[in-house]
């Protein structure tokens, strides 16, 4: 993306910039802190990190706690759909609920719809 287009202004009359936004953007890397888990939007278990790093490309890889996952995506202005992600088939005993916590991340990946 080029640095005009990464970048929004805000400009008077005169045509003066008056504020300058950068344009949204999915790409990085994200820490989950919280989400859906069942019925209910839920903290990470304390210990585990639950990661997600959109790369430039529609690649997805990250942590879901236990496992590492791989996944594609396609965006456009603020819209998102990430398509099931692929995980190893490690199994970890703690912390206790980190299985069905990942489960749970993993699923929520794929009904996320906007960002």
């Amino acid at each position: 993306m080029s640095e005009e287009q990464a970048h929004k202004t805000l400009s008077d009359a005169g045509r003066k910039e008056l504020l300058r936004f950068r344009v949204a953007s999915v790409t990085g890397s994200w820490e989950a802190t919280s989400f859906l888990q069942g019925d209910a939007i839920k903290s990470a278990i304390i210990g585990t990190h639950v990661t997600a790093d959109f790369g430039t490309s529609g690649e997805l890889t990250g942590s879901g706690g236990c496992n590492e996952y791989h996944a594609t995506y396609t965006s456009d202005r603020g819209t998102i759909h990430i398509d099931q992600p692929s995980t190893q088939q490690r199994h970890c005993a703690e912390p206790p609920g980190i299985m069905e916590q990942e489960q749970a991340y993993l699923h929520a990946l794929t009904l996320a719809r906007r960002y």
